[in-house]
């Protein structure tokens, strides 16, 4: 009689993918059945998050099956993409003071949900600047110069 193995079923943070007892980090791959348990954050990423301004992908429809909403506006459903960056609450006040749109965040503000599109394009800028940064930090220990 041949036994048959079922996958690993975990609950995982919805922020890193990771199981919430970081010690079956190593046990996980693709075949890993991710158990959905909601939107609070491990113990790592809440670490992360309280670092700074954390800063949510929302759409109008479901992500996944079953997706609960993350929040509600005008009437219309919001739910979370994985679209997510923490910010230096400097670089909130930087965001918060150039977006009428976001008057109401506050110094003591946690977070925000923002249209996904703009949280991808508010990556991407900073993904570009961090890789500029390192190619001419790169090219400053080599002493070349950009010029």
């Amino acid at each position: 009689m041949s036994e048959k193995k079922s996958n690993l079923r975990l609950p995982t943070c919805y922020y890193c993918d990771l199981p919430f007892d970081h010690d079956f980090d190593s046990v996980v791959n693709e075949n890993t059945q991710r158990l959905f348990v909601g939107y609070q954050p491990c113990e790592k990423c809440k670490k992360q998050i309280d670092k700074g301004f954390l800063i949510m992908g929302v759409v109008e429809h479901e992500t996944f099956p079953q997706q609960p909403p993350i929040s509600k506006t005008n009437g219309k459903d919001l739910y979370p993409t994985q679209n997510i960056i923490v910010l230096s609450n400097e670089a909130k006040e930087i965001l918060r003071q150039n977006d009428p749109n976001l008057s109401h965040i506050d110094e003591n503000t946690p977070g925000a949900y923002m249209p996904d599109k703009y949280v991808k394009e508010l990556i991407n800028e900073f993904t570009d600047q961090l890789i500029a940064n390192n190619d001419h930090s790169d090219h400053s220990e080599k002493g070349e110069s950009n010029d």
